[in-house]
């Protein structure tokens, strides 16, 4: 190895690095640009890009690098275009050290504009790019973790075997389309070409179940969910956690969930963490057993000593996953006596896009953000305007549950909203309410009001949304045998007129909402 070619942005580990290169290839020559040979000149003897390529860097440092004389020597095929670069007077080069501008990083702090732009890097990628064509002869080096098994390699058996240079050419490669699908987001994109940017966050153990392969990718630069604390989040961890904290981030109120199989089975609002925390968890007891816990809100030792902390350990709820914005010291104090407990840590948001991936493609749609501003009672007996907040809780509950879905929550005496039951991904929607009337009536049962059907005082303050429309007035009926008294649904059937008509002879209210709410 003769000449090697630095330029890099994060200089970390690069002044060892030379001189480990150094150590095994005494005489390799260093040409290095701009802040990188001001960096290395203080150890070594540097060449600047200027001497080689007889030309002043310019326009603020925009061009430095772009020369044939530079990549010239990168590109040219050994064995076959000597004679033209002894002509040209071009020096081959063996390995190109470069990392990029850190786009990804400068917009994820809020950059943007004609500041932003200054951080799209032109003669990095040139580079990058031009070694790994040439990798064969030219080794290309794109990040500061790759220097010690560079080094190792080196040190071993003073080369890079072939199979060690087409895996980092791979990565180089890798490192400029990463950064290229940011910038063509940052630009506005194009709607006929989607580049998706994601890295690696880590290996799972596994993905659903224990013979599937699984791992876990995040947008650059994105703080989705950050581990505080416990084991290794697990794939069915991290899919309930996303439904969890989508569905706290649509509320403005203290709000917690509790999420089973990616479904909300506990929802609820109240004055503080401890007080949602207590009516979620109300309602589906059962189903709360080894859930996921999402609050959009500070968490305070009161709403753990609501899951048994600071008492007996043998009392305590068991649940796997805890996350939320934010847990105050003495949260802290009680969940590290729970090593193995799952702490995330999350900032209540909601994201622009949602994706799916299908055989040989990707599914995009933007998120669900839509609830209902002008619904329309379609129905003699009037729909209550002090239940709209509740409809519209009712209906947000629905949009977080699998389709069919049908939720049923109340509004509680001091104006708080609890989920008081749901019917979860039936290929019908009779089944979904029957399965969210019984499990509504076996909560309430739990709180001492005995019944097949919901007391007329009760009825005031519950509503039922569903997902869909009601095809047939049997949705209706269904709800009227449970004493349900107020619903709302999309709309849209060709029999809404029959629908309405059987609400009425019930003596029931009914919403249209004209907002349908599939999650499939």
């Amino acid at each position: 190895m003769q000449r090697a070619l630095i330029s890099v942005w994060d200089k970390e580990g690069v002044v060892d690095f030379v001189a480990g290169l150094k150590a095994v290839f005494p005489a390799l020559e260093v040409v290095a640009s701009g802040g990188t040979a001001k960096a290395l000149r203080e150890h070594f003897e540097v060449t600047g890009v200027g001497e080689i390529t007889r030309f002043p860097e310019c326009f603020g440092g925009r061009v430095k690098t772009l020369h044939p004389r530079l990549l010239g020597g990168i590109l040219y095929r050994r064995g076959r275009d000597e004679e033209d670069a002894r002509n040209l007077e071009i020096t081959p080069v063996d390995m190109v050290i470069c990392n990029l501008y850190p786009f990804e990083s400068k917009k994820a702090e809020g950059l943007a504009g004609d500041e932003l732009l200054e951080f799209i890097d032109v003669g990095g990628p040139t580079m990058l790019m031009s070694a790994a064509k040439n990798y064969k002869s030219v080794a290309v080096v794109s990040s500061p973790q790759q220097y010690g098994r560079v080094l190792q390699e080196l040190g071993e058996q003073e080369c890079l075997s072939e199979v060690t240079r087409r895996e980092l050419a791979a990565e180089a490669v890798a490192q400029v389309a990463f950064q290229r699908a940011a910038i063509l987001e940052a630009l506005g994109g194009d709607p006929d070409r989607r580049l998706l940017a994601f890295e690696k966050a880590g290996t799972l153990r596994y993905g659903e179940n224990p013979h599937q392969k699984a791992q876990y990718f995040r947008r650059p630069g994105a703080f989705v969910f950050r581990s505080e604390q416990g084991k290794a989040l697990s794939y069915n961890n991290l899919l309930d956690l996303d439904a969890a904290c989508e569905a706290v981030s649509a509320l403005e109120d203290p709000a917690c969930a509790v999420v089973k199989h990616t479904n909300p089975c506990g929802l609820a609002t109240g004055d503080n963490a401890a007080q949602a925390l207590e009516r979620a968890w109300a309602g589906d007891p059962i189903s709360a057993f080894g859930s996921v816990i999402a609050f959009n809100c500070r968490v305070d030792s009161a709403a753990l000593e609501v899951l048994g902390f600071g008492g007996p350990r043998t009392q305590r709820r068991f649940f796997e996953v805890l996350a939320a914005p934010d847990l105050s010291d003495g949260a802290r104090v009680l969940l590290a006596k729970a090593k193995n407990l799952r702490l995330v840590r999350f900032e209540p948001s909601r994201e622009r896009e949602r994706m799916i991936s299908i055989r040989g493609g990707l599914l995009i749609q933007d998120s669900d953000e839509a609830t209902f501003s002008d619904a329309e009672c379609v129905t003699d007996c009037p729909f209550p305007e002090t239940l709209l907040p509740l409809a519209r809780f009712a209906v947000l509950a629905s949009r977080q549950v699998r389709s069919n879905a049908i939720a049923i929550a109340r509004q509680l005496p001091d104006g708080g909203l609890q989920l008081l039951g749901i019917g979860a991904g039936q290929p019908n929607r009779v089944a979904a309410l029957r399965l969210a009337a019984a499990k509504m009536l076996q909560n309430l049962a739990l709180e001492g009001h005995a019944g097949e059907r919901l007391s007329p005082e009760l009825a005031e303050t519950i509503v039922l949304a569903s997902d869909g429309f009601f095809p047939f007035p049997d949705n209706v009926d269904a709800a009227a045998a449970a004493g349900i008294k107020y619903l709302v649904q999309p709309g849209g059937s060709r029999k809404d007129g029959e629908v309405a008509e059987r609400a009425n002879a019930l003596g029931m209210a009914m919403l249209l909402s004209g907002c349908r709410h599939f999650r499939h």
